[in-house]
């Protein structure tokens, strides 16, 4: 059943069969035909018994009057009543019948045209039922013998027959019109409060029905509130909670998830919402949960059909929760621990349940949004490996797929715990490696269908005209489009970005070449530059993962510097500040290699950044002081040269920095910007070019406010700036 989809409509029971969203239909068989009461001749003596005041008397009892279909009241034989079906009646069940008696009569009198009466009589039903469900006897009365109503058989039925068999004669109709969806909800209402503690009543099911019908339109969700139906739906779904193990549930599964079906169509109302958080309704739905979670535990032989049964019930449940999450009492659970470990468990209980696990990971990708709940959530080893489980089986299936990345990037972005765990615990890094490999391949063979088509020919031995049809070698029911890679590869490398923070495993992914093969052919493919998202991940990758210099094996990365150059350049003049930073902390990395600073050198990389120190945004101007730190360590005349044009540049940076030390992010970038400027003067001290005597006052200047901002906390930029000044004023002009 799909997350947004209503329970099927199945039949089978001894009630109406009815198609899906339809009203059920009258019964044809002879036994469970409602019969319309019908008033006696004029001739006719009303029954005594009919009187509210008049007490019971053997006289009565012995002859109780019954109404037949033509009116005529015949005597039944005292000896056709088995001896253990009479009950004690007292005055109050004499007069509460006789009262539903008048009620049920005037009801089979009333025509469809004549609503408004209808309607008053099924209130006036109403009320009884709830008079009735005060006593202690409620159950007795229900099984008392009607004085007016009989079967086919002209034998007495039971006061709830005689309740049901009119209400459904009430529904029984061909077409809902406007007026008569009231007169649908009282009725059915009343029939699942008679029906209470009665499983097997033909009526149950076929109101069940008609209300999930009418459930489906979103102009009837405050009717439900309004006319009681809430309630007993509740407490039908709390009957669940009472064995505590899943086991002799007194309702088939079936109709219960009718039941949760009706409650998660109508909760978009705003009242709805708060008539369930002042019934305490959110926490039966969790009770529920968490026995849906151990029953396949307690049952190890569970048949597949009643598992199902237990998946759908869930299904409902968890797109109720779904769309109440923003309310306090949804929150309440999570913050305490106890709902979001229980999704986990469900989740992996039934992980083969499609609808049910992509309802489940909606519910966690909502719910990572906020940091503060990310952070939360990530503390749960459980979640975590629910989460990476479902990433491991549902690889082809991207509606599931992308939300379960999104939750796990969101965790581990600012969960260290969460970090550590994934690759530690459950392996993630090979996964994760596998994902990237498998949909970089997708989306090249997107853009060159004939080289997948040379592919395919190859690798499965097929000619030509077998492989005309085929897209991929696994065949998928979805579209897969280059906009959906592209989404799936940007969850997936978030994911790899705020792991390789942590250094073993960064060095993990950092020792795959496959991964670095895929990472180079991202950031070269023209699809992946008008994806701003995927862009800005592929860059932090790279950024992360080429910091790290590895003792013991190969940073493959870092081989393919040169290649990887060629295609990060473009990216450090994006409008996107946050891919210029990234973008510029790859060279950053680079630069500490030879190599790739000589590379970098007649790539004229110095002036490229030295455009970047003019950025209006300040920590872009910080980030590309990274990378002259070192191209300045092993400056050629050329790029001395050019360091004393840039020289006044850095000094702009570091009097911006001066300005805003009170800021704490500021303060960590004073000295990086100092030991800069110090590489590019002893760049021009080495080749003996004149030091500019402007610069040389300006940074004096400057000096004198960072000594008095030398207790601000500004660490080792102090010293730097001490070396800087001294170096300054020896070479005064």
């Amino acid at each position: 059943m799909a997350a947004n989809q209503r329970p099927r409509a199945t039949s089978g029971c001894s009630g109406a069969v009815q198609e899906e969203g339809k009203h059920p239909v009258r019964p044809r068989t002879a036994g469970n035909r409602p019969r319309s009461a019908r008033r006696p001749t004029s001739t006719r003596v009303r029954p005594q018994s009919a009187r509210a005041s008049q007490k019971p008397t053997t006289e009565r009892i012995n002859n109780r009057p019954q109404l037949s279909v033509t009116g005529v009241y015949q005597e039944i034989v005292p000896s056709a009543r088995k001896e253990s079906s009479r009950i004690e009646e007292d005055d109050k069940l004499v007069a509460w019948r006789a009262s539903t008696e008048s009620a049920l009569i005037a009801m089979a009198d009333l025509r469809a045209s004549q609503i408004d009466n209808l309607l008053h009589e099924c209130d006036r039903l109403h009320s009884l039922v709830d008079q009735g469900m005060n006593h202690l006897e409620w159950t007795q009365w229900l099984k008392a013998e009607s004085t007016v109503f009989s079967n086919d058989e002209r034998s007495s039925v039971s006061m709830m027959e005689a309740i049901l068999r009119s209400t459904m004669h009430v529904m029984n109709r061909e077409t809902v019109l406007e007026p008569e969806i009231t007169l649908f909800l009282k009725t059915a209402c009343i029939n699942l409060k008679v029906c209470m503690g009665n499983e097997t009543s033909f009526a149950l099911k076929p109101s069940l029905q008609s209300l999930f019908a009418l459930s489906k339109k979103p102009q009837n969700d405050s009717a439900f509130r309004r006319e009681r139906v809430i309630p007993p739906l509740l407490n039908y779904l709390r009957s669940i909670t009472i064995t505590g193990n899943g086991e002799e549930i007194r309702y088939p599964l079936e109709l219960l998830v009718y039941v949760a079906g009706i409650l998660k169509n109508i909760c978009n109302d705003e009242g709805n919402q708060k008539a369930f958080t002042r019934s305490g309704a959110i926490r039966i739905f969790y009770d529920v949960l968490g026995i849906a979670s151990n029953v396949p535990l307690l049952n190890p032989g569970m048949s597949v059909g009643l598992k199902d049964n237990w998946a759908q019930l869930c299904v409902q449940l968890t797109s109720l929760i779904r769309t109440m999450l923003p309310t306090g009492a949804v929150l309440k659970l999570f913050s305490d621990g106890m709902m979001h470990e229980c999704l986990a468990k469900v989740m992996v209980l039934y992980i083969h349940h499609h609808e049910l696990v992509f309802n489940i990971t909606r519910i966690f990708s909502k719910l990572t949004v906020d940091e503060p709940w990310s952070e939360f959530v990530g503390e749960n080893e459980l979640s975590t490996k629910a989460l990476m489980e479902v990433i491991k089986l549902y690889q082809l299936h991207y509606d599931v797929l992308i939300r379960a990345l999104f939750s796990l990037g969101s965790i581990t972005m600012f969960n260290q715990q969460a970090q550590e765990i994934l690759c530690s615990k459950f392996e993630a890094q090979k996964i994760l490696i596998s994902l990237v490999t498998t949909y970089s391949r997708k989306l090249q063979s997107t853009s060159s269908p004939s080289r997948e088509k040379m592919r395919l020919v190859k690798q499965l031995g097929r000619n030509e005209k077998e492989v005309e049809g085929t897209e991929t070698i696994e065949e998928t029911s979805e579209p897969l489009t280059k906009d959906i890679i592209a989404d799936v590869l940007s969850k997936v490398l978030c994911v790899i970005a705020n792991l390789s923070m942590i250094e073993m495993n960064g060095c993990l992914f950092a020792g795959s070449e496959d991964f670095a093969t895929s990472l180079q052919y991202l950031i070269s493919c023209s699809t992946v530059q008008n994806d701003e998202e995927l862009v800005l991940n592929v860059i932090s990758v790279l950024a992360n993962i080429s910091y790290y210099q590895m003792e013991m094996g190969k940073n493959f990365i870092l081989e393919m510097r040169g290649k990887v150059f060629l295609h990060v350049v473009p990216f450090l003049f994006s409008e996107n500040i946050e891919i210029v930073i990234q973008a510029t902390r790859i060279f950053s990395n680079y630069s500490r290699i030879s190599e790739a600073r000589e590379i970098m050198h007649r790539e004229y990389m110095i002036e490229k950044l030295a455009y970047l120190l003019s950025h209006a945004h300040l920590n872009v101007a910080c980030a590309a002081v990274g990378p002259l730190i070192n191209l300045f360590s092993s400056a050629t005349k050329e790029t001395a040269i050019i360091g004393q044009q840039i020289e006044s540049k850095i000094i702009d940076v570091l009097e911006r920095l001066t300005a805003e030390v009170s800021h704490g992010e500021t303060k960590r970038h004073i000295s990086p910007t100092c030991k800069a400027l110090f590489n590019a003067r002893h760049a021009q001290k080495a080749w003996e070019i004149p030091y500019s005597e402007a610069n040389t006052q300006r940074f004096i200047k400057l000096s004198e406010e960072l000594e008095n901002l030398q207790d601000n906390g500004i660490g080792d930029s102090w010293s730097v700036a001490q070396n800087l000044m001294s170096n300054f004023c020896t070479r005064m002009v």
